[in-house]
């Protein structure tokens, strides 16, 4: 999972970048996060980058969290965009763009690992077998729950569902 995280104030994204670790720690969940201090950077980043979840202030030099919010769409409608700012007064517009959620700052641990969970716990990722990435909404634990009647699904952990026809070999480490 790569998540980037957009704050001109370094010791902020520092401190979200932290959070994202515990949470993935906690949620047994492998990520990377990229910190950027403006929105320039960051566009020109997904440009070759595919991030799965951006954090973005809203008042920086330069390039504000909006306008830098809508030159993101142009190029990725489906991205979950968190605002994550100390200012109240752009949480409407914040929804015109596309945003998640707008989250004042500063966020507490307990509140950061709620939001995550909401905006990360209904995707599902399936892995084919050619290589490709297909994604859908929803929760594994029913996809698992209608998928079980069949043997040849196995689950290893609350975070994944294989098809077990699809195992070359195991590993025993």
């Amino acid at each position: 999972m790569k998540i980037a995280i957009c704050d001109d104030e370094v010791a902020v994204s520092e401190v979200t970048k932290s959070l994202l670790q515990q949470w993935a720690i906690h949620q047994s969940i492998s990520l990377s996060v990229h910190c950027y201090e403006n929105g320039d950077a960051l566009i020109l980043a997904q440009k070759s980058e595919c991030f799965d979840l951006i954090f973005l202030d809203v008042l920086m030099p330069l390039l504000n969290g909006i306008d830098t919010a809508k030159e993101l769409r142009r190029q990725n409608q489906n991205v979950p965009i968190i605002f994550l700012t100390s200012s109240p007064e752009f949480a409407v517009e914040s929804y015109s763009v596309g945003a998640y959620f707008y989250q004042l700052k500063p966020i507490w641990e307990e509140s950061f690992f709620r939001l995550m969970d909401a905006v990360l716990g209904r995707k599902l990722l399936f892995h084919l077998e050619n290589g490709a990435v297909l994604e859908s909404a929803g929760s594994l634990d029913d996809l698992a729950g209608q998928l079980m009647q069949y043997s040849n699904f196995f689950r290893p952990h609350r975070s994944f569902l294989v098809n077990m026809e699809y195992i070359l070999s195991l590993i025993h480490i």
